[in-house]
C-alpha cells in the first residue's frame, strides 16, 4: 500500500487457500474521503473458484479459472455490505459440476454415468457477489461429447437455488428422439430448458417433472371395438335370451 494526500495506491497478491497455486491480484486505488465509490481492479491466475463463490455454492461447483477484466467496488453512500459488490467475468478449462438433479435424471435418459460430475473443458461465464447473494451469469460450459450448459444459477442469502439453463446433450446418445421437453436436433446436439430450484443443500430442477409430463401426454387413449357390447349379468342375459325366443 502506497500512501499519499489524496488516495492510497494498493496492490495484492493473494494465494489460493486450498491447495493449488491460483492467485488473485487486487490493483487500485483509495480515495482518503467517502464520496467517490471505491473500485478496484481484480484478476485471477488459476484460481479456485469455489473460493470465489462461497462454501454454499461451492458445495456443486469445482475448478480454476482466469480473468483480467474484475471488480471490487464499495459505495460509500450505502448502508455495509449493501455497498460492496464484487463481479468477475472469467474463463475455465476445468470447472466440475455436481448435486444437481437434472445430471441424475441425463445419466438415467442415456444410461452413462459421466454425468453425474461432468468436466467442463470450455467455459466462460460471470460471478457476481452482492449483499442479494451470489449469481453466477452467461454461462456458456462446454463438455466434449457429453453435456452443454448455458444461463444462469443463483443463491440467494437464504440459500435458496434458482436460475435457468439449457442443456445440450449430443445426438449420438440416443438411437431415437429423446423425449419432449427435448428439441432438435441443433448443432448435433438435443436441448432442453431447465429451472432450478430448492435450496443449495437440497437442490431440485424440473428435468424429470418435464419428461414426464410430456409422457402422459402422449399415451393415447383406450379404444373400444366398434362392435364390442358391454356385458350383462346373467339374470339380464336370461331375460334377454327369453325375449328373444317367444317373438
Amino acid at each position: 500500500i502506497t500512501l499519499n494526500s489524496i488516495d492510497a495506491e494498493v496492490t495484492a497478491l493473494l494465494g489460493a487457500g486450498s491447495e493449488t497455486n491460483g492467485e488473485l491480484t487486487i490493483n487500485g486505488r483509495i480515495p482518503n474521503h467517502t464520496q467517490t465509490p471505491l473500485s478496484l481492479e481484480i484478476k485471477a491466475k488459476d484460481y479456485p473458484i469455489q473460493e470465489l463463490l462461497g462454501t454454499d455454492l461451492a458445495r456443486l461447483i469445482q475448478g480454476s479459472i482466469q480473468s483480467e477484466t474484475g471488480s471490487l467496488s464499495y459505495d460509500y453512500k450505502k448502508k455495509s455490505a449493501q455497498g460492496l459488490s464484487f463481479i468477475l467475468p472469467f474463463t475455465s478449462t476445468n470447472i466440475n459440476l455436481t448435486g444437481l438433479t437434472l445430471l441424475e435424471t441425463l445419466k438415467d435418459l442415456t444410461g452413462n454415468t459421466n454425468y453425474l460430475r461432468p468436466v467442463f473443458n470450455n467455459c466462460h461465464g460471470s460471478i457476481l457477489r452482492t449483499s442479494d447473494g451470489v449469481i453466477l451469469d452467461q454461462l456458456v460450459w462446454i463438455s466434449s461429447r457429453l453435456l452443454t450448459l448455458n444461463g444462469n444459477i443463483q443463491v440467494a442469502p437464504d440459500k435458496k437455488l434458482s436460475g435457468t439453463l439449457d442443456i445440450g446433450v449430443p445426438t449420438s446418445f440416443f438411437d431415437t428422439p429423446p423425449p419432449k421437453p427435448f428439441t432438435g436436433p441443433k448443432n448435433g446436439l438435443y436441448h432442453a430448458r431447465v429451472t432450478l430450484s430448492g435450496t443449495i443443500h437440497n437442490p431440485h430442477d424440473n428435468l424429470k417433472e418435464l419428461i414426464q409430463e410430456h409422457a402422459i401426454k402422449t399415451i393415447p387413449p383406450a379404444s373400444i371395438p366398434q362392435n364390442s357390447t358391454v356385458p350383462l349379468n346373467s339374470r339380464k342375459k336370461m331375460e334377454q335370451d327369453f325375449e328373444e325366443l317367444t317373438r
